[in-house]
């Protein structure tokens, strides 16, 4: 619970230290996409914040409170944020990548997700290997509930034997250079039936490998 508490505390502090409004305004109109594509594909080696969808207005002023204007904060937590590489490379860690049968794991990127109430867009179902391809072997993500996560507020959903059926797409680089868009995805999206779909609720602190009503923090690395 302490440990929750330490990395809570520390996802907090990136709404307390908010980016300048310059950069808060490519978030803030759809005109901006590529300005938006570009500023997440160069944040594999940077400590990024990325809004909510409608908490900042047309010229990059928030239109909420801070503490509920994020929706997560990444890529590189784990190199450059002290508290997060801590536990990133944990000896915890380390012991279930062993049990796993990794033999050289690699951290290829990080994430303070915040479940904000009342606030943003939906998150429609997907594979994390659809954002973050790996070959040959598929990547593993650690997801660690900060608070407890229950259905009430938003906790994860997996639908049934989907990881047994391969990557179903994938976002990747758009090769027509002229348009506005850096990125699409190379097929339409999964239909999954949502009598598939399971609920997840983990108790503060646990890891298992949701909707503008969620309300808890969560670590993805």
């Amino acid at each position: 619970v302490a440990e929750c508490d330490e990395i809570k505390a520390a996802g907090l502090e990136f709404t307390e230290n908010l980016p300048d409004i310059e950069e808060r305004a490519t978030f803030s109109t759809t005109e901006k996409t590529h300005l938006k594509d570009k500023y997440f594909l160069e944040s594999n080696d940077k400590i990024r914040c990325f809004f909510e969808e409608g908490a900042i207005d047309a010229d990059g002023n928030l239109t909420v409170e801070p503490e509920i204007s994020l929706n997560k904060v990444g890529h590189a937590l784990h190199l450059l944020h002290p508290i997060f590489r801590c536990y990133t490379y944990s000896e915890r860690v380390k012991s279930i990548c062993k049990e796993l049968g990794f033999i050289e794991p690699a951290v290829v990127q990080s994430m303070y997700i915040f479940k904000n109430p009342g606030i943003g867009s939906e998150v429609v179902a997907h594979q994390d290997a659809t954002y973050l391809y790996t070959e040959p072997t598929p990547p593993v993500g650690f997801w660690i509930a900060l608070e407890e996560a229950t259905v009430q507020n938003g906790c994860l959903w997996l639908s049934r034997g989907s990881h047994r059926s391969g990557v179903h797409r994938r976002l990747i680089r758009n090769p027509d250079e002229d348009s506005d868009e850096a990125l699409i995805y190379d097929k339409p999206a999964a239909v999954y039936p949502q009598s598939s779909f399971t609920p997840i609720p983990v108790s503060k602190g646990r890891s298992r490998t949701a909707s503008p009503t969620s309300d808890f923090q969560m670590l993805h690395v």
